[in-house]
């Protein structure tokens, strides 16, 4: 009854009440081409590109990305 009044999915309610339902952001984790730690040291290492005066862009990333 809680699940039509909100008008949240059933399986969807379930799984909050249970605790097994993951937050939007992590949800996906394991579909990300990069985990976490590697995401922190990308963005870093793009910054610092972007401070010396580098350009930054898709050929720049994507073969730190695919490595």
């Amino acid at each position: 009854a809680a699940a039509l009044a909100n008008n949240v999915p059933y399986h969807t309610f379930v799984r909050q009440m249970k605790g097994t339902a993951l937050p939007k952001k992590r949800a996906h984790d394991n579909q990300a081409l990069l985990n976490w730690s590697e995401k922190k040291a990308l963005v870093k290492w793009v910054k610092y590109l972007g401070l010396t005066g580098h350009p930054v862009n898709k050929r720049t990333i994507r073969p730190k990305v695919q490595a």
